[in-house]
């Protein structure tokens, strides 16, 4: 079956040899709206799908609207699980619309043979979950989403199709042909109903027009159908059926398909509810909560029957047999037996809050029972509390500024949290009852208080060292800080973040990242953890093998004050999962391997959960208009792409991407007909690629330079575009065997390319001649994490500082502020007087675009609110500029949940033996 043959049948017409400039090849269905063709196009070599107006429906203003808008719609996607549009016209006197031509069969299809397996439903739903999605970025509401309109394609895609409702046949207004028992009500362009029954959402069976979310009930409908093998609120009629939507709720899942888990049954009645409210406030969300079931759950989650009495009692000698049969192998048995203690149960894995897109920071109350934690509120952190069992949660703040870091005070009655408070972040209280927060401490970054509740340990900015943090003490909490003085603490200062966390008994553990030292001639940079016991005993390093993470480790005592659960990043797939370490012995062992992140652990008093946060990030290219107006989804799929960058000519543009599940440098056209990798894992030898950021074209579009982190070192490589061998840039080596260079930017004439680098310890911007070993400094201690631009003229390069954006001559010299705006992103104009630049907006926790006269300092705003910054690391990726194209850039999806680990008991540090 094909695309077209499913959505339109009726009377054959007279054969047609071409239409437009397109060879017709089969007539494959007809309706109310028009016929359907398959076609070739000679100019491309392809086979297409043509939809063609009838000649008597052609004259229909209305239809006409209808058929360009659907041209429209979907043209403005680019997207794998959405129908592509290649072109729009007029043959004579009747309008047409061009696809591409799908081999394969409708989703109704396959329902017709009863409900999917639990794996195909997943994973269909992931497909067309990310293909609503990407609509929904683009601002584009579909409003018909039903079996009909999702067509498999024989290499296993769903695509989405049918962006322009159908209108039925004037002379039975109301209702077409049943199709699979789905009427479809006529698309009314002023108001009335539109969509089809069974899958209406109750916005749409009031006759109102609803938002992305009315696709989102549809969708519901539509997974409910998958899982059971029926309606979800089909009845005898039409009215009958919108009733039900209205009013009735669809039976229970259960009762059809018990093997269907819990977590689908949660995404399905969420997406059915009939309050708008209480559906997701992002699709995006909805396509990853239903990727995670999938990748991490599937059938996993069902629960197994029972086994008989007998298995059990038998698999207990099975495992004896094994354990005697391995001390044999190993020559233990020599020795003596294992004691056969009973087995731990099982570990389970169970939500908690999944509410918002993100949700993290999880720490337990004192009674184990509740769990504050903090979640996105449009763009800006809250904190939040839930008890364990409870469907609701409850805000805490409601401030203007992030809240994070949220931990108990020690008799429960109120949440200490870390936020704005003028120049620094501050210590903050507020109570479990609510009320107003509370101003306990100024200027501190991150906190913990002891067990027994007579100090706070505090992590607390240095205006006069650099901005790094510092170890201070406020025993009793709330009275005036004091800085820790037991070595190494008396000189040693972490840069970037740090973290603190008590143990039962008293001791803190402390994780300082990128350390130095205060005072020293030949500083020593390293990160790593350190215990500081009571009293005055001397502070001590640990765990050395666990020195190698390149962020900070999130982590949590367990309940014996000697292991930690730890968030590390694993160093082949990149994501962070948990450890369970020994700071005695300084061994470590893995206890969760998903997919997403699993960070943020957060262990319950007694040691029966662990909490932790499931994180995943998608950078998704994103383009914005020439005047900074408006933006939309370039480019969109289930992996990352982002640090995208304009080919000179605007027909390509060069992207990082991890699809192939290594990361990859890209690029494609800006058609979308073609793409290819230009730097790849091999391009390396047996060198192992960890990162590659920061693209950058030559002038003459024939070199890309990037940077690369590699073996732990990071550094600026240039590589043609065409293909071939990368070279790095040939540079002066600094004073450290770990360099660190970021953020090429080139010079007009292509001969120099000026960078960020880092070698000492100390930001600089320096050029490097192409092809030398020449080397300039420009300019000391910019931002380490800025990213330079040169202005057309050669003159200036313009980057970020601790006082602001500022410009400095290309050849060194004194900088000039442009502005003191918190800039994320900037680039010159053509002028080379007008900078552009990405920078907070006046709404909290999103951003705008704003222009900058690089003489007189003068702003104006492009646009107040492009939308909310997500929340990660690093946010923003990649700026560029074409002037016929407009902006190019990457903005990450960050989704966060929070699950409980359930029944998890550390390995046992000792075996106890009997003699033979």
């Amino acid at each position: 079956m094909t695309y077209n043959a499913v959505h339109m049948s009726g009377a054959v017409t007279s054969p047609r040899e071409r239409i437009g400039p397109y060879r017709i090849v089969a007539r494959v269905g007809a309706g109310g709206m028009g016929e359907v063709f398959k076609a070739w196009d000679p100019r491309l070599e392809r086979d297409v799908a043509i939809k063609l107006l009838h000649s008597e429906t052609a004259a229909d203003p209305d239809r006409q609207r209808r058929l360009v808008a659907e041209g429209r719609a979907a043209s403005a996607l680019n997207h794998p699980n959405i129908v592509r549009i290649y072109d729009a016209d007029i043959d004579g006197t009747s309008y047409y619309l061009v696809s591409e031509w799908l081999e394969g069969q409708s989703l109704r299809d396959e329902l017709s043979r009863g409900p999917l397996p639990l794996k195909r439903l997943l994973d269909l739903g992931v497909q067309v979950g990310d293909g609503l999605a990407a609509a929904h970025a683009n601002g584009i509401v579909h409003r018909d989403i039903k079996p009909e309109n999702i067509m498999l394609a024989r290499d296993g895609t769903a695509r989405i199709v049918d962006f322009g409702l159908a209108r039925s046949d004037p002379r039975t207004p109301g209702m077409t042909r049943m199709t699979g028992g789905a009427a479809t009500v006529t698309a009314s362009l002023d108001g009335g109903l539109s969509g089809t029954p069974a899958y209406m959402s109750p916005e749409q069976a009031r006759g109102t027009a609803g938002d992305f979310r009315t696709d989102q009930f549809s969708f519901g409908a539509l997974l409910y159908e998958m899982a059971t093998g029926t309606f979800a609120f089909r009845r005898d009629s039409m009215p009958e059926t919108l009733a039900a939507v209205l009013h009735d709720e669809p039976r229970p899942i259960a009762e059809y398909n018990p093997r269907i888990p819990a977590p689908v049954r949660w995404i399905i009645e969420r997406c059915l509810a009939k309050d708008v409210g209480d559906r997701y406030s992002a699709t995006d969300d909805l396509a990853r909560e239903l990727r995670w079931v999938r990748d991490r759950l599937s059938e996993a989650l069902i629960e197994p029957k029972p086994e008989p009495q007998a298995a059990r009692r038998g698999r207990g000698w099975k495992f004896i047999g094994a354990a005697l049969v391995a001390a044999m192998a190993g020559g233990l048995l020599a020795i003596g037996m294992m004691s056969t203690e009973p087995q731990p149960m099982p570990v389970q894995y169970v939500p908690f809050a999944s509410a918002s897109s993100y949700e993290g920071e999880p720490s337990w109350s004192p009674d184990g029972q509740s769990l504050a934690y903090t979640a996105d509120v449009d763009g800006v952190l809250q904190v939040f509390i839930k008890r364990v069992g409870d469907a609701l949660s409850r805000p805490l703040t409601s401030g203007q500024f992030d809240a994070s870091h949220p931990f108990w005070t020690v008799n429960g009655e109120r949440v200490y949290y870390v936020s704005q408070a003028g120049e620094f972040e501050a210590l903050w209280s507020v109570g479990v009852a609510g009320g107003r927060p509370e101003l306990e401490i100024e200027n501190v970054a991150r906190a913990a208080i002891d067990p027994d509740g007579s100090r706070l340990a505090l992590l607390r900015v240095d205006p006069d060292l650099s901005q790094r943090q510092t170890l201070w003490w406020s025993s009793p909490p709330g009275s005036p800080p004091l800085r820790e003085q037991r070595p190494p603490f008396d000189r040693l200062r972490t840069g970037g973040d740090g973290l603190v966390r008590f143990s039962g008994d008293g001791q803190l553990l402390v994780w300082m990242y990128d350390v130095d030292t205060i005072n020293s001639v030949d500083p020593s940079r390293a990160s790593g953890f350190y215990i500081v016991p009571r009293g005055s005993q001397p502070v001590r390093p640990i765990l050395p093998s666990l020195l190698t993470a390149s962020t900070v480790p999130l982590f949590d005592w367990w309940v014996d004050s000697r292991q930690a659960v730890v968030a590390l990043r694993d160093p082949i797939g990149g994501n962070r999962h948990l450890w369970i370490a020994d700071t005695v012995a300084g061994t470590a062992r893995q206890i969760t391997a998903g997919h997403t992140n699993e960070t943020a652990p957060a262990v319950a008093p007694g040691g029966s959960r662990i909490a932790y946060a499931s994180e995943e990030v998608d950078f998704d290219l994103t383009l914005i208009t020439p005047d900074g107006r408006s933006r939309r989804t370039l480019l969109a799929t289930a992996r990352n792409e982002f640090d995208p960058v304009w080919s000179p000519a605007g027909d390509q543009f060069a992207f990082v991407t991890d699809r192939s599940g290594s990361i990859e440098i890209w690029t494609r056209s800006l058609d979308g007909v073609w793409e290819r990798p230009i730097v790849t894992a091999k391009d390396f030898g047996s060198s192992r690629t960890e990162t590659l950021a920061s693209l950058a074209f030559s002038p003459d579009g024939r070199t890309l330079a990037y940077q690369r982190g590699a073996e732990g070192t990071w550094d600026v490589w240039l590589s043609p575009v065409a293909g071939g061998t990368p070279i790095r840039l040939a540079t002066t080596t600094g004073t450290s065997n770990r360099p660190w260079r970021d953020a090429p930017t080139w010079s007009p004439d292509s001969e120099w390319i000026a960078y960020v680098s880092n070698d000492a310890g100390t930001p600089l911007l320096v050029k490097a001649r192409v092809g030398t070993t020449e080397r300039v400094e420009v300019l000391q201690e910019p931002l380490a994490f800025s990213r330079p631009a040169w202005s057309p003229d050669g003159k200036w390069i313009a980057t970020q500082t601790e006082d602001g954006m500022v410009r400095v001559p290309a050849d060194g010299g004194m900088p000039e502020v442009l502005s003191t705006l918190p800039i994320l992103a900037v680039l010159w104009r053509s002028d080379s007087r007008h900078v552009v630049a990405l920078t907070e907006s006046e709404t909290p926790g999103h951003f705008s675009m704003v222009e900058i006269d690089a003489t007189s300092g003068d702003v104006r705003v492009l646009n107040a609110d492009l939308g909310a910054v997500p929340i990660a690391n690093q946010p923003i990726r990649g700026f560029s500029f074409h002037r016929e194209q407009g902006f190019l850039t990457s903005l990450a999806s960050a989704r966060s949940d929070i699950w409980l680990m359930e029944g998890f008991q550390p390995p046992q540090r000792t075996l106890r033996w009997w003699r033979r």
